[in-house]
Parts: structure tokens; C-alpha cells; sequence
């Protein structure tokens, strides 16, 4: 999620729910606000440059 609370919440569902094997990425999507702007560009995974994408690709999507 974008700032980490409900990948957060989420996670500690599926712990409660005895999934062992789900992680959390601490500095979220997009990550910390800066100081000063107030602006999320401190860290995060965006910021990072690691990949990511906005579109809905039915190849890279789960079907269960």
C-alpha cells in the first residue's frame, strides 16, 4: 500500500491467521515524508527506483 498501514494491518492478520511466510516492506510504497516538504521522497520502494508498474496486465496477475 502506499504509506504501509494496511499492508501492515494485513500482515498481521495473515500472522494471526498462522501464515509464517508474509512480509511487509517496512518503508512502504512511498516511503517517509521529508521533513521539511512534507513530500514522500525520503526512501520507500518507489523513490528506490525499483520496478513497478500502473497497469493491469492480465499476464502478471494471479488467477486463481
Amino acid at each position: 500500500c502506499k504509506t504501509g498501514g494496511r499492508s501492515r494491518a494485513a500482515a498481521n492478520i495473515l500472522a494471526g491467521l498462522g501464515f509464517s511466510r508474509g512480509y511487509n516492506m517496512v518503508e512502504s510504497f512511498e516511503g517517509s515524508a521529508d521533513p521539511v516538504t512534507g513530500l514522500r521522497t525520503v526512501n520507500g520502494w518507489r523513490n528506490r527506483g525499483l520496478p513497478y508498474t500502473s497497469q493491469m496486465n492480465p499476464d502478471l496477475m494471479y488467477w486463481p
